[in-house]
């Protein structure tokens, strides 16, 4: 397989309706907030989600072992939610992309951890950067964003099944395609 026709992969829990809704009107207030709106990319309501490990670049037999590791993991890890915490504007100094920050609950971080470790054993090269649940709300393809207040709504997320992406076929309405999910152990309870 030629490199530049390897799809780039990642593991991220995708928000179920009533959390993606959420997301869409919180993304929403943003656009409605923020003076520099029109030239952000927005990211598309399909493309929302909570990237757990980013894989990168990958062989069809390296997805194969990143499916067997989603499928070997899921199961050791019990469905949660994280409530939004704040919006943030990475990075600090001259900021580019718009994020809705979420709690670093400890099972989140531990099922991120397992990932990482899975990850790291399959050959992948480490995360650079610590694991800081959020989604992606938008880009500045230019100049810095600029920050505006905005009320944050309650909104939490459920944490209950793995999903693999990669690149969408089509690129009109989402970047991303779901390429397979595997449900996290029922909450306790």
């Amino acid at each position: 397989m030629q490199r530049d026709a390897m799809p780039r992969l990642f593991l991220a829990v995708a928000p179920d309706a009533v959390d993606r809704a959420a997301l869409v009107a919180l993304r929403e207030a943003l656009r409605a907030a923020l003076p520099a709106a029109p030239i952000l990319r927005w990211t598309a309501d399909a493309d929302l989600h909570l990237t757990l490990r980013f894989f990168g670049e990958a062989t069809d037999a390296q997805r194969r072992e990143i499916e067997r590791l989603a499928a070997r993991t899921a199961p050791h890890h019990a469905a949660m939610r994280t409530a939004l915490q704040r919006i943030e504007y990475w990075p600090p100094a001259a900021p580019r992309v718009l994020v809705a920050a979420f709690a670093d609950e400890p099972a989140l971080a531990a099922l991120a951890a397992d990932l990482e470790a899975g990850a790291r054993a399959l050959g992948f090269p480490a995360e650079t950067q610590r694991f800081r649940p959020h989604v992606t709300l938008a880009r500045a393809p230019g100049k810095p964003l600029a920050r505006a207040p905005v009320a944050l709504p309650p909104l939490s997320l459920a944490v209950s099944a793995l999903t693999l992406y990669g690149p969408a076929r089509c690129r009109t309405a989402c970047n991303y395609a779901t390429l397979g999910t595997w449900p996290l152990a029922p909450r306790p309870g």
